[in-house]
């Protein structure tokens, strides 16, 4: 079942429209704030978010920003609006797409499908997979044969660094310009303690990963075995 998070006011509008989603097979939870709506997005992992305008423009603003502070992932936002409203839209720069009031079932739930469609596409092009290595680049997730590898910040740093440009040979120096940035005042060995981490948490005895180039630095280079 979809699942579709409703945020806004006045709560009957927004509960025939919830019905009328449950009644097409979408999962429908209200939410009256942003705050709640955080909470339930963390807890029930909407894939869609249905905001009524004409209640909470500061939400169309504010949602994203808030789900990235709290780490959870972006959500399409399909604005429920009046007809008064269209003028102003060009300022919701989050805003996915809008239906304008009278909502009509049909149209809502193909206004759905259409923002369900382009996150899946969105999330197949962040899903880098590399032998039995996946990094979610929305979700910030790493696996290895499915399971959850636990990486500080700097470490998911470097790897999706190395793994989008892999094949080339970086020199530490690069590296820490790259990762850590030009104001960055600490040595090159930062570098190697951090593959070194890194190392330990990716790779195994039949799995490489991570290659050491002599007296130069390092590349992303697959090497399978398993």
């Amino acid at each position: 079942m979809h699942r579709v998070i409703i945020l806004g006011e006045p709560i009957e509008e927004v509960s025939r429209l919830a019905e009328e989603l449950a009644s097409a097979g979408y999962s429908s939870p209200l939410v009256s704030d942003i705050q709640r709506l955080a909470m339930q997005v963390a807890a029930e992992e909407p894939q869609v978010a249905l905001v009524h305008a004409a209640t909470w423009p500061l939400t169309l603003v504010g949602l994203q920003p808030l789900l990235h502070r709290r780490g959870l992932p972006p959500l399409p936002i399909i604005a429920l609006l009046e007809e008064t409203q269209l003028r102003g839209l060009d300022s919701y720069r989050d805003l996915d797409d809008f239906v304008v009031k009278p909502w009509r079932l049909a149209e809502v739930v193909a206004r759905v499908e259409r923002a369900l469609g382009k996150k899946a596409d969105a999330e197949s092009r962040s899903l880098v997979r590399c032998g039995g290595l996946s990094v979610d680049l929305i979700r910030y997730d790493v696996r290895v044969d499915g399971e959850l590898v636990d990486l500080t910040y700097k470490e998911y740093e470097l790897l999706r660094f190395l793994l989008a440009n892999r094949e080339k040979v970086f020199t530490r120096e690069a590296l820490l310009n790259q990762v850590w940035g030009y104001d960055y005042y600490g040595g090159t060995r930062t570098v190697d303690v951090h593959i070194r981490r890194l190392r330990s948490k990716i790779e195994n005895s039949s799995r490489t990963y991570i290659e050491t180039i002599r007296n130069v630095g390092y590349r992303f280079r697959q090497s399978d075995n398993a």
